[in-house]
């Protein structure tokens, strides 16, 4: 019988970024003084999101016959080291690279030729993923501070927010220090604590103590407190105060200095 091949076929191999397509002839007739040289082609593609980086891959022949080998070759016979690296490249997502080509052939070494064997070809790849900020594998620490200030411009109508960030309820204490002057030109500088004896009417919150530090609950626009000294009030995850003083609506502009808030945990 001539020396020959028949039934090309391909065989599909696929990790979570590669997938190799091994096209050959699966049923080889030759003999001991056939110079057959047999093709194969493999094909590499990026089936994954990331970029597939410096794509190399070995061909190694493996035999089970004591009497016979398979070597890899070039297309006019030669040989090749069966360790040699052939070398791919870069294969961007969702394309291909050029189908790669190769030669081998079955050699006789020595003894007897009567017997069938098989050939296995083993492909092995090397790559690297080139990741992308949004493909980043990322784990994150939430860092909460138990304590800080915040200062309270008496100028400023909208105020100063407070958010409990957390993922729990919790009891925050906040303690008022410093003056401001509500229109320095005709009223005395007051502490967090306002002017209790002052005349309310008139003023953004009537109900409670005029020119006093208050805490305003932001969802419900009502007073939570007053702050004109160390209060604890107890908030729930995302919620969220408003500190501002009890002026005058639209009265804010003429004011002046700062109301320092140191605000802590309760533990």
């Amino acid at each position: 019988m001539t020396a020959t091949t028949s039934n090309w076929k391909t065989d599909t191999f696929q990790d979570a970024y590669l997938k190799i397509e091994h096209s050959y002839f699966s049923e080889v007739y030759t003999d001991p003084t056939s110079p057959l040289v047999i093709k194969g082609e493999i094909k590499f593609s990026n089936t994954g999101l990331l970029s597939i980086l410096d794509l190399n891959f070995v061909l190694n022949p493996d035999d089970n016959s004591a009497t016979w080998e398979g070597y890899l070759t070039n297309a006019q016979g030669e040989l090749v080291p069966d360790t040699t690296v052939h070398k791919i490249g870069n294969i961007p997502p969702g394309q291909s690279a050029s189908v790669y080509t190769y030669w081998w052939k079955p050699k006789h070494l020595f003894g007897s030729s009567t017997k069938d064997f098989d050939v296995q070809f083993n492909i092995i790849p090397t790559y690297t993923i080139q990741y992308s900020g949004e493909a980043d594998f990322r784990s994150t620490a939430n860092v909460y501070l138990s304590k800080g200030k915040f200062e309270v411009p008496g100028i400023l109508e909208a105020g100063i927010e407070f958010t409990n960030n957390h993922s729990k309820q919790l009891n925050f204490i906040f303690s008022p220090s410093g003056t401001w002057d509500c229109n320095p030109t005709t009223n005395p500088t007051v502490t967090a604590a306002g002017v209790p004896s002052a005349n309310a009417s008139g003023f953004t919150y009537p109900k409670n103590t005029p020119l006093a530090l208050l805490a305003i609950n932001k969802q419900t626009s009502s007073v939570a407190a007053e702050v004109g000294t160390t209060k604890t009030i107890r908030l729930n995850p995302g919620e969220t105060l408003i500190f501002k003083m009890n002026d005058s609506p639209n009265g804010y502009y003429n004011n002046a200095g700062v109301i320092t808030v140191n605000w802590s945990i309760q533990s």
